[in-house]
């Protein structure tokens, strides 16, 4: 029943529902249940889902503090690829926050920790407009490719349709739309005046053009060309339109990204005794030794460090490097 809990004992369960009026004397056929777990704490993790210190064992699911089916099974591949690269000796593959949410859910776990079961919500993440789930094959398709997760045929698939993909935004820009080009009269059935022309990227970037509009304007530029294996043209479409409405923010969330990979390739010595560190306060020295951060990128992330703090240890960093 919605706002009672199942996790209740079953005679305190039974109590609860005879406090309603009308249920005093109801019985319950089969009580409600909870589930509950130990777990490891994910602090003690690398970014690759192995076990700090602990050569060649890797966790993957509810055991590092997580809950659900898409979370586990998200981290059991994640897991799985890298314990079979150690065993050939590869570099480890870890996704970034801006790849993959299983990315975004790993860091988190890694940097940050949690205190109750982790769930791996959208809004955990500062860059969904690139996250898309519909441009997960071209985002991921290098990832793919290096740890061999497509056959022959599926990577070829997935290559011509990105190929396709490029070439019809590549189109979309070069075409130009005036009153007496085909597009004209697509533009003018849209409410659209053409005081002067304007790029049919441009065209599909305004609100009055609906999907109708845009299907007729890529017949135009398309024609009959022959299109991969796979093709779904009214997905593909949205897919464009999304691309093009959206790019301003994207653009601005990939300048703030830019920055912080340069956190994120500069990675803290395990040598390094933090603790010993001289300029940066008590505070974040513990946060710090508590989480145990890989990379800047990472420090950067832990609640309660500041800008001021990771441009120091940068800087603590390069100073004992070079002694």
């Amino acid at each position: 029943m919605a706002g009672l809990s199942t996790s209740m004992p079953p005679e305190v369960q039974l109590q609860m529902v005879r406090s309603l009026p009308g249920f005093e004397r109801a019985e319950i056929l089969r009580p409600g249940y909870a589930i509950e777990y130990d777990s490891f704490d994910p602090l003690q993790l690398q970014r690759n889902l192995g076990v700090e210190d602990l050569e060649g064992v890797w966790f993957a699911g509810q055991i590092n503090g997580t809950t659900g089916y898409e979370e586990a099974a998200g981290q059991g591949l994640l897991a799985g690829v890298n314990a079979v690269r150690w065993l050939r000796e590869q570099e480890p593959v870890v996704l970034g926050r801006d790849q993959a949410y299983l990315g975004v859910m790993v860091d988190d776990l890694v940097t940050k920790g949690t205190d109750e079961p982790y769930r791996m919500l959208t809004a955990r993440a500062e860059h969904r407009l690139g996250l898309a789930c519909d441009l997960a094959d071209g985002r991921l398709l290098p990832v793919a490719r290096e740890i061999g997760a497509l056959s022959p045929e599926d990577l070829s698939r997935v290559e011509a349709k990105v190929a396709q993909r490029e070439r019809q935004r590549t189109r979309c820009d070069q075409a130009w739309v005036t009153q007496t080009s085909p597009f004209g009269p697509i533009a003018a059935e849209a409410g659209i005046r053409l005081e002067s022309g304007m790029s049919l990227s441009d065209l599909f970037r305004r609100q009055q053009i609906e999907p109708s509009h845009a299907d007729a304007c890529l017949a135009l530029l398309v024609g009959g060309e022959e299109v991969p294996p796979g093709w779904n043209p009214r997905g593909e479409r949205d897919l464009l339109l999304f691309d093009l409405r959206y790019a301003p923010y994207r653009d601005r969330e990939a300048r703030f990204l830019q920055g912080q990979r340069a956190w994120d390739q500069v990675r803290i010595p395990t040598d390094i005794r933090i603790e010993h560190l001289q300029g940066i306060s008590r505070e974040v020295i513990e946060k710090l030794v508590l989480h145990r951060p890989e990379t800047l990128g990472q420090a950067s992330r832990i609640p309660g460090i500041t800008p001021a703090a990771v441009t120091l240890l940068h800087l603590l960093i390069h100073r004992s490097r070079n002694t």
